[in-house]
């Protein structure tokens, strides 16, 4: 069984074009990008708790079961302090060449095949699990459930922090009256409506790339199961099932009140489009703000992307 055909893994690419914070070289935008950087980030954390655990226990197992088995043929008596000595050694050998590759150093690295069967054995462990206990299968998806939730977050604090870092540095680029009709009444801009509407207000003339990225069906889809995962237990409802509906296959979907199960590709499909989307709003305010005459472009021109 490869990789591709373990719908459980728990594994994140939806994040890999985000492991490096989107470039941006306007400092009133820094905050807001690095922000949203470690909440994305977060997400993608959660994501693989479950085989960053395991893939150092097999690498610990395999390491044992060697030096036992060198030991062994060796024939030396050894005492049980020495003997756990060369366990230790060995353990911890496997496991710094291991944390070695992770980190991509220069220096010697291990096979990066062996650390890719790692890695499988590691998805189809939790997969074999999961088909026998119920309760394992429940707590993947729960984790699946909590990626769309924390990207999700991600997000919509991205586009609060965005909006209010332009605001602090031109207030008057909309008026009082319409910064009051956008804000919630707790000071932020949340839900994806009110987001649109805050941006549309503020970025014009000349806005249309930023609503583009806005208006994306994948935003849509994703705060809608966001909704139904917090406010009705994971579970699919008849309001659900009719804002996505013109979404097609794109959105998951199941009988009124049953449960909201996910699988890797599933997720994947639904995060990786937020991640660059995500990109594209932040590059697309930068873009505003300098093509509007509010900041003169960089010396070196455009921001590289």
């Amino acid at each position: 069984m490869t990789q591709d055909e373990l719908l459980l893994k728990p594994g994140a690419g939806w994040a890999e074009q985000l492991f490096l914070a989107p470039k941006c070289n306007l400092d009133i935008l820094l905050e807001a990008v690095s922000v949203f950087h470690s909440n994305f980030m977060r997400a993608h954390s959660s994501a693989t708790f479950g085989s960053n655990i395991i893939i150092p226990t097999i690498i610990i197992e395999r390491a044992e079961a060697e030096e036992l088995g060198a030991i062994e043929k060796e024939g030396a008596a050894l005492t049980d302090d020495e003997r756990a000595k060369r366990l230790d050694t060995a353990i911890g050998k496997a496991l710094s060449e291991y944390y070695s590759y992770l980190a991509n150093n220069t220096g010697s690295k291990p096979d990066p095949h062996l650390y890719s069967e790692h890695i499988r054995r590691a998805y189809f462990y939790m997969e074999f699990i999961a088909k026998i206990r119920p309760q394992t299968r429940a707590a993947i998806n729960d984790n699946f459930c909590s990626q769309l939730t924390g990207v999700w977050t991600a997000f919509e604090v991205l586009c609060d922090d965005l909006w209010k870092s332009v605001l602090d540095s031109l207030p008057n680029i909309i008026s009082e009256r319409e910064k009051r009709s956008i804000l919630h009444p707790f000071g932020k801009v949340g839900g994806l409506k009110p987001i649109r509407k805050a941006y549309e207000t503020t970025f014009t003339p000349l806005g249309e790339p930023i609503m583009t990225t806005l208006n994306d069906p994948s935003l849509d889809i994703l705060a809608s199961l966001r909704h139904i995962i917090v406010h009705n237990s994971a579970k699919f409802d008849q309001q659900y099932l009719d804002s996505v509906k013109q979404f097609g296959a794109r959105a998951p979907t199941g009988a009124v009140g049953a449960p909201l199960l996910l699988d890797s590709k599933t997720v994947d499909g639904l995060l990786r489009p937020v991640g660059n989307l995500c990109k594209r709003l932040i590059w697309g305010v930068e873009e505003w703000l300098y093509v509007q005459g509010h900041f003169p472009f960089p010396r070196r021109g455009r921001a590289p992307r």
